[in-house]
């Protein structure tokens, strides 16, 4: 993920510099992230060791992430009641859940 480099100075241990593909790993799950929000859901685990282009590898969520042409993707719902589901997206291995939503409060008053 990250290359080690050794700061001679002024710091005394290693640090990491991540590397080009790490950096557009990160922003690729970002991104998932904030879409996934829009659904009601969260991105749990993201893992940006992968090296599959692109590849839905478990999916048993209501949503999952669909091919569109060459360059784009889109958030699809799936059949079935679940709550969880791992992609492999460009190399990013993201894996997410539905929150569980609060049911809506019906306030009413009755009229005598």
């Amino acid at each position: 993920m990250g290359q080690t480099i050794n700061m001679e100075q002024p710091f005394e241990r290693e640090s990491k510099v991540f590397t080009d593909h790490a950096k557009a790993c990160l922003a690729l799950a970002n991104c998932v992230d904030r879409e996934l929000r829009r659904y009601n859901c969260s991105v749990i685990f993201a893992a940006i060791d992968g090296d599959r282009p692109f590849l839905v590898v478990e999916c048993d969520q209501p949503l999952h992430l669909q091919r569109v042409g060459w360059f784009h993707a889109t958030l699809k719902p799936t059949p079935g009641h679940f709550i969880k589901c791992r992609t492999l997206l460009l190399g990013c291995d993201i894996e997410w859940q539905i929150r569980p939503s609060k049911a809506p409060v019906l306030l009413a008053k009755r009229a005598h």
